[in-house]
């Protein structure tokens, strides 16, 4: 088994004892004892080749994250069983994850409105959500919304897009705060929480933690979205709720919050005063944590139940890890390795793609590959508090023809984690193509690594893959910085490099004065156009934008603005039809 890395190995001290109650941080070890165990939000992920894998929780008797550390790690115990027989252990290795070995997404919601400037909570929340940000790791990302603000007709945007760069996210979050002009109004604090579930793809990742965390009262004037159907999203989106009760709160209202938090397998806080803030915010970032993935190879040649039996220092917990395996559905050789690559972020001109391993075929020692782009790439091992799997490996040095190489000691079968991090030269907006290549050449035993897609295995089992940054598009309407559109106006594009642009289907989405563009104005859309049903506001800047979906992969668009016409035109199409 693999060892597990803590997600935040210095705020363990801090246990709060109660989230609906005023909670107190205790600081002795000796009192932070787990005396009961149990499993939530089990989601089953089984995956080629053979690999049997789930993702869950751990809470503890006062509903709070289960955070095994390293040393702690000797007192986790597991029995697997296929159709109630146990699986022969040295046949299947067996590897267990903490949430720092994989992706995790986090959008956080900030309440700006007057009651809680007034009540002195802005700093102590601004502090929290600062803790948070700063417990990011190379595969956790998070985003910020805030709502009522500095607009009477706009009374929530986005301060900052998913990163994982966390003086971005921190400088974001600090220019909007000491810019900020505030206005009394409206609390639509559900619907920036509908906004802020839209950032989440819709593509699921089951090996991802989604997070949304919010604090507020529970009071909302205004909003279209109700409580109910953002939980309904969030469920289905595999989003959980994170929310901090603070202020007036009335009884109605809490158990609103509360319900949101456990339908989603999520977790409620309550800070019954301005110093309890922080504390919460605290908390939040231990109950991240407690999230954790097993996975085996399995030998079955037929489909069969699975029962994963879990204690921890003896303690065992409440439910078995259950769930049914297709073997036809994971069938691919086990020699054959899997590559993948996490989601691209940005920062200072430069584009960060983290490079993962998710299946070893075992005993491997060496990777060399080539990143074929003009401008010559930073390439650096994956960091071992991200998940890196090789950070312990020789740095990776050019050789010839632009491959690089790292060796260090054998990979076990059936591991997964980060491999390295490139980093290149890169402007927002910018549509770019990144031909990756693989050297298979020198693994014996028929080992290779691909990303999936055998078609994109050589005849001397080199894998070449694109990967694409943006989608490239050209023939746009309206044009880049448009005047004058029509409000009923025709929306065009149409893919470029790549070598088969069919089978793509479009998401569009067009909102006003914000980038980038939130609001999905038409989805799966099979053509490369879009004429809008309603008409758009007059003399109103837009921002619009496609995501192009195929084989499960998502490319998005650089975002192009325009600006319409100060006439409506509906009127006049009207005249012209009658």
């Amino acid at each position: 088994m693999k060892t597990v890395k803590i997600l935040i190995i210095i705020l363990m001290m801090f246990l709060i004892m109660n989230c609906s109650k005023k909670s107190t941080v205790n600081t002795d070890p000796d009192d932070n004892q787990v005396t009961a165990l149990s499993i939530k939000n089990i989601i089953e992920n089984n995956v080629k080749p053979y690999k049997v894998q789930f993702m869950f929780s751990l809470r503890d008797q006062d509903d709070h994250a289960v955070n095994i550390s390293e040393t702690d790690f000797v007192n986790v115990e597991t029995q697997i069983l296929e159709d109630d027989l146990e699986i022969d252990y040295t046949e299947s290795n067996i590897h267990f994850y903490s949430s720092d070995d994989f992706k995790m997404d986090i959008v956080l919601i900030l309440d700006l409105s007057k009651s809680i400037e007034d009540s002195g909570g802005k700093n102590d929340m601004i502090a929290g959500a600062k803790t948070i940000i700063n417990t990011l790791t190379e595969t956790h990302r998070i985003a910020i919304y805030e709502f009522n603000h500095n607009d009477p007709s706009d009374n929530f945007s986005l301060i900052q897009d998913f990163t994982s760069d966390k003086t971005e996210a921190i400088n974001s979050l600090d220019d909007f705060i000491n810019n900020a002009t505030y206005y009394p109004g409206f609390s639509l604090c559900w619907d920036t929480v509908q906004a802020g579930l839209e950032l989440f793809s819709e593509i699921l990742e089951p090996d991802k933690v989604r997070s949304l965390v919010f604090l507020s009262d529970g009071f909302d004037n205004n909003s279209t979205a109700t409580p109910e159907e953002l939980v309904s999203t969030a469920t289905a989106k595999l989003v959980r709720f994170y929310s901090i009760a603070y202020g007036q709160i009335l009884a109605e209202n809490e158990i609103i919050l509360q319900q949101m938090a456990e339908d989603t397998g999520g977790q409620y806080y309550n800070a019954e005063s301005r110093s309890d803030i922080q504390e919460q915010f605290v908390q939040v970032v231990s109950d991240l944590g407690g999230n954790y993935l097993i996975n085996y190879t399995t030998s079955a040649t037929e489909n069969f139940q699975v029962k994963i039996l879990f204690s921890y220092k003896s303690i065992d917990a409440d439910i078995p890890i259950e769930g049914q395996v297709n073997i036809e559905e994971i069938s691919a050789p086990v020699q054959w390795g899997i590559i993948s690559y996490d989601e691209p972020t940005f920062s200072e001109n430069f584009l960060h793609i983290k490079v993962r391993a998710d299946h070893i075929p075992g005993n491997i020692d060496k990777f060399r590959f080539k990143i074929d782009i003009e401008d010559l790439p930073l390439v650096s091992l994956a960091n071992s508090i991200g998940g890196g799997l090789i950070y312990e490996w020789t740095s990776p040095f050019k050789m010839f023809d632009n491959y690089y190489e790292t060796t260090g000691s054998s990979l076990k079968l059936g591991d997964s984690g980060g491999l390295f991090k490139i980093t290149i030269p890169y402007e927002i907006g910018q549509n770019l193509i990144i031909p990756i290549i693989f050297d298979n050449s020198e693994y014996s035993h028929n080992m290779l690594f691909y990303g999936g897609d055998e078609s994109e295995l050589d005849s001397e089992n080199y894998w070449y893959h694109e990967l694409v940054v943006g989608t490239n598009c050209c023939n746009l309407l309206p044009l880049y910085s448009a005047t004058g559109v029509d409000t009923l106006t025709t929306f065009q594009w149409e893919m470029v490099n790549f070598s088969d642009s069919t089978g793509f289907l479009y998401d569009l989405y067009l909102s006003p004065y914000l980038a980038p563009p939130v609001d999905l104005i038409a989805e799966d859309i099979d053509d490369f156009s879009h004429i809008l049903e309603s008409p758009l506001m007059p003399e109103t800047e837009y921002f619009w934008n496609i995501i192009a979906k195929k084989n499960d992969q998502e490319y998005i668009s650089s975002i192009w603005k325009f600006t319409t016409t100060s006439i409506d035109t509906t009127f006049y199409r009207y005249i012209e039809g009658n």
